[in-house]
């Protein structure tokens, strides 16, 4: 994975946390961001706004150009994000979310769900209400069944890379899959070899990188939440998943779960499969 184009996509009702850690990222790497916003109608957005945060962006040291974008009705908001993603050839869409709890994100329309189900590339979701974006000091690589199938260890590893800090890679297990191992003495659970190859992936290329494994007791979202309080990381990795229809209107995505209950930015990387349109 390379790090060189961001899209900022942007309604600037929900651009305020999502805007400074872009920024807090612009001051660490050389990027080139594409401001981009997406309007129902052509009175909708005042110019001002958009100048302001190219303004911002510029300040931090990145490479900015403004886009501003009046959807078509046969097109969803989803679907003219990615489109520009794909236009603007970026390596990373980062959205503010005001991520609605389930099922009203499914009834009134998630656009950063529908982003991250379809995105062929990663997608940052920032809290509309994040409690700290000033920046990145610390990642936290979350690593579950779906982890296997995507680049989630390569993207966190191009990202610690690039913005010189270490990683901690998580991973909670039940009690049987611990009794398992410690009977066995090694790991059998795909997740946890996974998370120690990842270590040792991180560690071999010069990063920081330490291993924590816990027993999931309170739940995946309650255990990566504690994770963050602990000081573990302040930006979260994950998978995008399989969640099921069913499950996602019920209760929600894993990413949006984790940002709802942390208050701080995650980062969601999509299966190998995906293939940009």
């Amino acid at each position: 994975m390379k790090l060189v184009r961001i899209l900022l996509a942007t309604d600037f009702e929900t651009a305020d946390a999502a805007t400074r850690l872009v920024g807090a990222l612009s001051s660490r790497l050389q990027i080139t961001v594409v401001a981009f916003c997406l309007d129902r109608a052509e009175d909708e957005v005042d110019p001002a706004q958009m100048r302001t945060l190219v303004e911002y962006l510029r300040q931090c040291g990145a490479r900015v150009t403004g886009r501003r974008e009046v959807l078509s009705a046969e097109k969803s908001t989803a679907e003219g994000i990615l489109a520009a993603a794909a236009e603007a050839g970026a390596d990373l869409v980062v959205l503010g979310s005001r991520l609605r709890a389930a099922p009203a994100a499914t009834l009134l329309g998630g656009v950063s769900r529908e982003v991250c189900r379809r995105a062929s590339l990663p997608v940052l979701l920032v809290p509309h209400q994040a409690s700290a974006t000033a920046g990145v000091g610390r990642l936290l690589l979350v690593l579950t069944e779906a982890s296997s199938r995507s680049r989630e260890v390569e993207v966190a590893l191009t990202l610690a890379r690039e913005l010189g800090c270490p990683v901690t890679a998580f991973h909670a297990h039940s009690r049987l899959e611990g009794t398992l191992d410690h009977l066995l003495g090694t790991p059998i659970h795909s997740p946890d070899r996974l998370a120690r190859s990842a270590v040792a992936q991180l560690r071999q290329a010069g990063i920081e990188a330490e291993l924590r494994v816990v027993s999931n007791e309170a739940g995946l979202v309650s255990e990566v939440a504690e994770a963050v309080r602990s000081g573990f990381g302040d930006l979260v990795i994950l998978p995008a998943g399989d969640d099921e229809p069913a499950e996602r209107f019920l209760v929600g995505t894993l990413p949006e779960s984790v940002a709802r209950k942390t208050g701080k930015a995650v980062l969601v990387v999509p299966p190998r499969r995906r293939h940009r349109a």
